[in-house]
């Protein structure tokens, strides 16, 4: 079975670390186990994923029941990844938990890996947020203290809860690296991995010098991809693990459609200005930023091209910059594709399917190797999900669902599957599923027809289980992005 959906996971537990509510057969003989007092349903729900995905061998008892341990030994290395990308949600009065990973499947996901890694391995838990935002906010609003202080009483040395990124910055509008307040990055430093023709930027119909990434001087974007470069700069800690688990959020993108397994690798890069998004200008120019030449969209392009990178040399303008901007945006102004926010975007897929292939594809020295080296599992957080002008600006939709995967692509089908979106229009599936030196789903050629098996959380007997293709998922109908709302 490629996949698995538990519906009906209504809610998040409320007390933190999230402890589970009953003492479970594995966790027995856990001598600082502790349970909660409330239901925890997120913590069984993931329980029966993982019941479902790595079941009992016929004679084990459910005592000995170890189920990460087929993907990671005892003594190696997990990386959690979950969706953290900012302290707060751009659309006002809106869930934050519709914008990244609630922490109660993450404390399911540590207490399996610590079963799985035993007592000489090590769990790592990390994220490269977006450039500004503050990671001490973060830290407060999903209590990362009080999950440091239990797992350090339980599990002395072994859960480690890091910041991937190198610097960070308070300017707003502005990836500035003069300005940026240096970090202490990731503890297993970094690594500079270069697909080169295998890169799905390959392509000579690509102007280099067009390519934007996330600052407003796109030098950076510019070198790592050009001359036959194709380069990304990728944490250690993704990259010397034995098993990687991706905890995404389910929500929209303005630029991608969605974001959920695939494009949550935008959290292991050590410099985003490398992560191409964007192509200045018009589409019959060569460029993706804008579908067509209007008045206003070409004042916005000559200002982001040529006036923002003069701006940016000085950190006093950019800051009354995005200020005037924000105040444009509260006032109805905000560009509608701004960034590339529209189904045209033919860059951001390539990005993300390069992401995906460089940490499945590298091996523990950082280099190629076609034989994958990596496990990979996802569970997907859609017990709130976000819909709208993702991914950072979106309202919460009550999805109650998690889905469990093996494959980033299968986890981005059924997901652009229950939200709305035409599999055939999605450029990211369309074209990774194609042949390639890194085959990201060998054998497979139609996502839509891969068999999910559905579960139901409130049947605790798993008196019921049902499997359909994943074209025969009911679509929850999620707002989309302005952009992709004709996406063809």
């Amino acid at each position: 079975m490629y996949g698995s959906i538990i519906y009906n996971v209504k809610g998040y537990p409320s007390r933190v670390p999230f402890h589970p509510d009953r003492v479970y057969p594995e966790f027995s003989n856990n001598p600082h186990l502790e349970v909660s007092d409330r239901p925890n349903l997120v913590y069984d729900s993931v329980r029966r994923l993982f019941l479902e995905n790595y079941p009992p061998k016929d004679d084990e008892a459910l005592t000995c029941w170890n189920p990460l341990r087929t993907l990671v030994p005892e003594g190696g290395v997990v990386t959690i990844k979950p969706n953290m990308v900012r302290h707060w949600n751009e659309k006002e009065d809106s869930d934050i938990f519709s914008v990244i990973t609630h922490w109660s499947i993450v404390r399911v996901v540590i207490d399996y890996a610590l079963l799985a890694v035993g007592p000489t391995g090590e769990v790592y838990v990390g994220d490269a947020p977006h450039w500004d935002c503050d990671f001490s906010k973060l830290e407060t609003i999903l209590n990362i203290g009080e999950f440091r202080k239990f797992y350090d009483s339980c599990a002395p040395g072994q859960v480690h809860f890091v910041d991937f990124r190198p610097e960070w910055f308070e300017a707003s509008g502005v990836v500035n690296t003069k300005k940026g307040l240096k970090l202490q990055g990731d503890p297993n430093g970094y690594y500079l991995v270069d697909l080169g023709k295998d890169s799905m930027f390959n392509d000579s119909s690509l102007d280099a010098k067009l390519f934007y990434g996330s600052g407003y001087d796109n030098k950076d974007t510019i070198h790592a991809h050009s001359e036959g470069r194709h380069q990304y700069l990728i944490a250690g800690t993704p990259i010397v693990c034995d098993l990687f688990i991706n905890i995404p959020k389910l929500k929209t993108h303005h630029l991608l459609g969605l974001t959920v397994a695939m494009t949550n690798l935008v959290g292991i890069n050590g410099n985003k200005n490398y992560l191409p998004h964007f192509r200045l200008g018009f589409k019959e120019e060569g460029g993706d930023q804008y579908p067509k030449k209007t008045p206003s969209l070409m004042l916005r392009y000559y200002v982001l091209r040529y006036l923002l990178p003069l701006l940016a040399k000085s950190y006093l303008l950019m800051k009354l910059w995005g200020i005037l901007l924000g105040f444009v945006h509260k006032s109805g102004g905000k560009n509608p594709y701004a960034g590339g926010a529209w189904h045209g975007n033919d860059t951001v897929w390539r990005m993300t399917l390069d992401l995906n292939r460089c940490l499945l594809f590298t091996d523990k020295k950082g280099n190629l190797n076609p034989m994958t080296s990596r496990k990979y599992i996802n569970i997907v957080d859609g017990v709130i999900s976000g819909e709208g002008e993702g991914p950072m600006c979106v309202s919460e939709k009550y999805t109650n669902l998690l889905i469990h995967t093996h494959n980033p692509l299968v986890a981005d089908a059924i997901a652009a599957q229950l939200m709305g979106y035409d599999l055939r229009h999605m450029k990211l599936l369309v074209e990774g599923v194609k042949k390639h030196r890194f085959d990201l789903l060998p054998d497979i050629d139609d996502l839509s027809s891969i068999p999910i098996r559905i579960l139901n959380a409130q049947d605790p007997e798993v008196k019921t289980k049902n499997t359909l293709l994943i074209k025969e998922l009911e679509s929850l109908s999620f707002k989309k992005p302005e952009g992709w709302k004709n996406e063809k």
